[in-house]
């Protein structure tokens, strides 16, 4: 895939990420609609965490379904959803797709769902720092009206925002200080998943990791 003359690869490591809109990436709307309805906040909110506080101490404030996490080892949660999940980011397709950014992307480590509400939001931080076995980040967009809630990587000047709509697959390096700013209204839910090469345990102990040059 090129983007403007721009490999897919190179587009990511220049400008720290890039978003896919719907109809540039192998997911259909049966994938979306599937995802959407088994996560579904009313149905599983007994099994959904408000969650405050990230893995490094930055401050959140959202509502996460696990489907699998790795910071300590790789731990498989709810299974019935992730198992109705895994196989449509995880196709033939998609590592294809993941191959573009990274020929090195074997296999999807944590998986979540993260739903902001009006006024919600996630602090700055470095994906890496919590593992540095994560290749690449993804995020789907499952959400279709809500305003606000903008992917943004954190310059030392400024901000470098990506909007995304329905249907879209945000891929950034895990190596730039980012954040998701405030929705402003409606909710943005979204499926958040790391890739990496091989499915070995998180040996980051206690170091941050510094952001990456993009």
């Amino acid at each position: 895939m090129a983007i403007d003359g721009r490999s897919l690869r190179d587009v990511v490591m220049s400008e720290g990420a890039v978003v896919l809109p719907f109809g540039d990436h192998p997911l259909t709307l049966k994938n979306l609609d599937l995802i959407d309805r088994i996560t579904d906040f009313e149905l599983n909110m007994a099994i959904y965490k408000h969650i405050t506080k990230g893995d490094r101490g930055d401050r959140h404030d959202m509502w996460k379904l696990a489907l699998r996490t790795d910071l300590e080892k790789i731990e498989d949660h709810n299974p019935e959803i992730l198992d109705g999940v895994e196989p449509i980011i995880g196709s033939r397709e998609m590592f294809d797709l993941y191959r573009e950014i990274d020929p090195f992307a074997r296999t999807l480590r944590k998986i979540q769902i993260n739903l902001l509400q009006e006024s919600g939001f996630v602090g700055p931080h470095i994906d890496r720092g919590s593992n540095p076995q994560w290749l690449m980040v993804c995020i789907l967009q499952l959400s279709k009206q809500y305003d606000g809630g903008k992917y943004a990587i954190v310059h030392p000047d400024g901000r470098k925002e990506f909007p995304s709509q329905y249907g879209s697959l945000l891929i950034a390096r895990t190596d730039v200080d980012h954040k998701i700013m405030p929705v402003t209204a409606g909710i943005r839910k979204t499926l958040a998943y790391f890739v990496g090469m091989d499915l070995t345990p998180n040996y980051n102990g206690s170091g941050l990791s510094k952001p990456g040059r993009y």
